[in-house]
């Protein structure tokens, strides 16, 4: 099987390098210097998404061309089984008309050697002089009766091996189209069994192509959640709060807010639903980290949230909403950047945006921007 060529190496290599002299050497630059870093992970992320979206394309492609060829090897399987059907059935009647022939062959003989019986019988008499067949006879009348008798008798006989000869004719060419057909419905089982031997092929071929793409896919994805977590990573390289918290999406703070662009505020606003108090802020990225050290709380769909992570921190429980994936479980510690998931339009969601909340002692909601950076 050819194998698929895997394009997204190259572009994992440079990130990887990038990722390893970031690594080494954060410490000592300061956070403007890490702009070059980031921009060039932010293009690694956005190739890798477009890749994921190609890879996903080609595996619905592979799953219905095998869906496809499913339905076209079973309709081989289907027309396999009504010919070795109809080669079943012409085989009984070879066997019966075997049978017949056989049977017609023993009435034959039969009624040759009752035949021959009568042969004998007129021959003998034939050699018989009339006066000896009328003394012979009880009466003139008894004579005649005797010979017509006999002569009758041999014509029902002959008549009766020529029914049975032309019976057995007609066995004998129905034989020959029996066999002819059976021969026929072998070569025909045999063609479709090529048939379906290349379908069965191409449809293993394409299973194989499918299952390959699959592993691409699932190294593109871990790929993906990498540079979202060094991305993560190289947000958190200026200061937390006093608080202990961080922005959960990188590239925000303070100074770069502004409400209806690029964030969503807190409580009642002319930029949310109106009349609808808003629990969290709404703020737009990619890969999401986390904005505290905890444990996950939650992790999963979670109603109008769609996919939910909730950070327990003590005092807090900080819920992150509408993902479009999770990278962590349930029990799960974290510290502030570690990668959750990403940016998603799940649950009530207009498109597709981080919902952020805060909610004090876990029950009341507070704004988030009174412990952000």
């Amino acid at each position: 099987m050819k194998r698929i060529k895997n394009t997204f190496s190259g572009s994992f290599f440079r990130a990887s390098v990038i990722v390893a002299i970031f690594t080494l050497c954060i410490a000592m630059i300061p956070s403007s210097g890490v702009k070059p870093v980031y921009a060039s992970l932010q293009d690694d992320l956005n190739t890798i998404q477009k890749q994921i979206k190609d890879t996903k394309g080609k595996i619905e492609q592979k799953q219905n061309e095998a869906a496809s060829l499913e339905k076209e090897v079973a309709v081989f399987d289907d027309q396999i089984r009504q010919t070795e059907l109809r080669i079943q059935q012409t085989e009984t009647e070879i066997q019966i008309n075997k049978e017949k022939i056989t049977q017609t062959e023993e009435d034959l003989r039969i009624q040759r050697e009752v035949l021959n019986e009568y042969l004998r019988v007129i021959y003998e008499e034939s050699n018989t002089s009339a006066l000896e067949l009328i003394a012979s006879s009880d009466s003139f009348s008894d004579f005649v009766d005797r010979s017509e008798y006999l002569q009758t008798m041999q014509m029902k006989i002959k008549d009766t091996v020529e029914r049975i000869k032309k019976m057995r004719e007609e066995l004998e060419v129905k034989k020959k189209e029996l066999s002819k057909l059976k021969d026929q419905l072998n070569s025909q089982k045999t063609d479709l069994n090529g048939q379906r031997s290349g379908r069965q092929t191409l449809l293993d071929r394409t299973r194989g192509e499918e299952a390959e793409f699959q592993e691409i896919l699932k190294q593109e994805k871990a790929k993906q959640a990498e540079i979202n977590g060094l991305l993560a990573s190289i947000a958190l390289t200026g200061t937390t709060s006093q608080s202990g918290y961080a922005w959960p999406l990188a590239g925000y703070s303070r100074g770069s807010l502004s409400a209806g662009v690029n964030y969503i505020p807190y409580g009642y606003s002319s930029y949310y639903f109106p009349g609808v108090f808003h629990s969290g802020i709404d703020i737009y990225g990619s890969g999401i980290m986390s904005a505290s050290n905890g444990v996950v709380a939650f992790a999963g769909p979670n109603g109008g949230y769609g996919n939910c992570v909730v950070i327990e921190n003590g005092s807090h429980l900080v819920y992150y909403g509408h993902m479009s994936s999770i990278g962590v479980s349930k029990g799960q510690a974290v510290n502030v950047g570690t990668y959750l998931g990403n940016v998603g339009s799940t649950g009530w969601s207009t498109g597709p945006h981080l919902h952020f909340e805060i909610r004090q002692g876990g029950t009341s909601a507070v704004d988030p921007l009174s412990f952000l950076p």
